[in-house]
């Protein structure tokens, strides 16, 4: 079985194993994927007799972590063919991926997983939860407010818009022009788009669409709930009918994102301090044997982390973590795994900003 990364121009040979193990996708979402996302990103996969039997696909995005912002990558259309599982391509796909990415000093991955159990293993946890609930419009009377659709000229207000709106969160992906000029792209393949709602002229909320057998919005950003509640009547036409929405609302939170750390030096540089650190903590990581070490980590309130060394001769340590604890614990995510940390590692963890706010909500 050979492992190697494909040629962009050998990216379609993987749709025949997409469209066989992700049967819920339509021909136009394909067709939208296929020329658009495949057009810029990596795909890994597994050949035997020149055959595709499983694929791992990595998409690009830029983070903003803090005040920083990195390229990362967001891995998707994980797949095996059935006669070929529980042989480990799956895993040795994901550790190699691993790998290219720690390569390049990317601090994190990040993924929406089938099931928890199948990355858990490999130090993904959860760091995000998607807020998930149905809600029904409201007609409202109000001729300052214009609900229209947004088109391609509308991208550039569309990311200033979001980036505003999102500015306080500590974990989101950048939003400029080709960000929503691709969004609007993926919700035209599954029969929608993006509606605005405006206000003189400005932007005051936006949503995206889908229309299956019934609307499903995402990710609306909205000034005011009255005039989300709106922009959703202006789209159904009816104050009956019940609307998924994705999230918006707190009715239940549902675990949506798992993050895998890749280059730790990078990934703690990223925070910012409650007060002064100094101090050595042996990491845990059993697929990238350059976490696997003693570090040395060291920073103050006012410039963040400035120090990460790995140490070649044993300091004393305040303690251990395996890298998916670590996880949990500087994103500020609930675990019962934390519980067994040693008294002092907690204490200086818990000198650091954690990463609570996050936002990625990306789909593709």
């Amino acid at each position: 079985m050979n492992l190697r990364k494909l040629e962009k121009t050998e990216h379609e040979k993987t749709r025949r194993l997409w469209e066989e193990i992700f049967t819920e996708d339509t021909e136009a979402f394909l067709d939208y994927y296929y020329s658009i996302k495949t057009a810029e990103n990596e795909i890994f996969v597994m050949e035997e007799d020149q055959t595709i039997r499983s694929m791992l696909q990595l998409n690009p995005y830029r983070l903003r972590v803090n005040k920083a912002s990195f390229s990362t990558n967001y891995i998707i259309a994980v797949a095996t063919d059935e006669k070929y599982r529980k042989r480990g391509l799956m895993g040795r796909l994901l550790k190699h991926v691993m790998r290219e990415m720690y390569d390049r000093k990317e601090p994190f991955t990040f993924l929406m997983p089938a099931a928890e159990a199948i990355y858990y293993p490999y130090d993904f946890r959860f760091v995000y939860n998607q807020g998930q609930c149905e809600v029904s419009g409201r007609e409202k009377k109000e001729e300052t407010l214009k609900i229209v659709l947004a088109d391609e000229k509308d991208c550039v207000k569309l990311a200033e818009f979001a980036n505003q709106f999102l500015k306080d969160e500590q974990v989101v992906a950048v939003r400029d022009e080709k960000y929503y000029r691709t969004v609007l792209a993926e919700q035209k393949s599954e029969q929608g788009g993006i509606v605005m709602a405006k206000r003189d002229d400005h932007i005051v909320g936006m949503y995206c669409y889908a229309k299956g057998e019934r609307y499903e919005i995402r990710e609306p950003l909205f000034l005011r709930e009255e005039d989300f509640l709106h922009a959703v009547y202006t789209l159904t036409g009816n104050e009956q009918e019940r609307v998924k929405c994705g999230a918006y609302g707190t009715e239940k939170e549902v675990p949506m994102i798992m993050v895998r750390i890749l280059h730790l030096e990078t990934f703690l540089k990223c925070f910012s301090l409650k007060e002064d650190v100094d101090f050595y903590v042996q990491v845990i990581d059993s697929f990238l044997e350059e976490n696997h070490h003693i570090f040395h980590i060291v920073g103050d309130a006012l410039n963040g982390v400035t120090v990460v060394g790995r140490c070649e001769t044993p300091e004393h340590s305040c303690g251990a973590i395996s890298v998916g604890e670590l996880t949990n614990f500087m994103f500020g995510y609930p675990s019962k795994e934390d519980r067994h940390l040693e008294k002092e590692l907690k204490e200086n963890l818990k000198k650091f900003i954690p990463l609570s706010k996050v936002f990625l909500n990306e789909v593709v």
